[in-house]
């Protein structure tokens, strides 16, 4: 009932308090030996932290802008990759999920298990001209679009990651 959850959430937040200010309670000694030098040099401390958080920040921003860059290329649709997927000249496939991922969510027909170690062997005897088209399950296809780099850096030219990664072309299968 309402009331019994009410009470559950009230014992809850006395033991969490509770447990808080007997720690304040216990460790008051080491706590104003750490806050004696903090209120000394608070404004130096701050300084310091506002600063290491400005590059830390910077650094987040100049590697979403270094990825968003790279990204930077021709995708594949997943209502596209299956219509050329019946035609009688299909894309070559290359499924980069790991072997746990393909495991437990399925392999895609057609597609070639690759490596990113292994890049070269699996597409070395492929045409240079055919469509290639690279899927992954990773966040914003970043190893989609890696593999598609570094398979055009071999002289492949036309070579597209999966728009929406494994996650699009499940959820078209479905």
């Amino acid at each position: 009932s309402k009331a019994s959850a009410r009470w559950t959430a009230a014992r809850g937040a006395a033991l969490w308090a509770g447990l808080a200010i007997a720690a304040g309670w216990f460790f008051r000694a080491e706590l104003q030996t750490v806050l004696r030098p903090l209120s000394e040099h608070g404004s130096g401390l701050a300084v310091v932290v506002v600063v290491v958080a400005s590059i830390w920040i910077l650094w987040k921003l100049w590697r979403k802008y270094r990825f968003e860059k790279l990204a930077r290329m021709p995708h594949i649709a997943v209502d596209e990759l299956l219509k050329l997927m019946r035609s009688e000249a299909p894309p070559l496939l290359l499924d980069f999920r790991g072997h746990t991922l393909r495991a437990e969510s399925g392999y895609i027909h057609g597609a070639t298990l690759a490596d990113y170690d292994r890049l070269n062997e699996v597409v070395r005897d492929w045409p240079k001209d055919a469509l290639i088209v690279t899927v992954c399950a990773c966040p914003k296809g970043a190893g989609a679009v890696q593999a598609a780099r570094s398979i055009m850096a071999m002289g492949y030219v036309n070579v597209k990651p999966l728009q929406g990664g494994f996650d699009a072309w499940q959820a078209a299968a479905a």
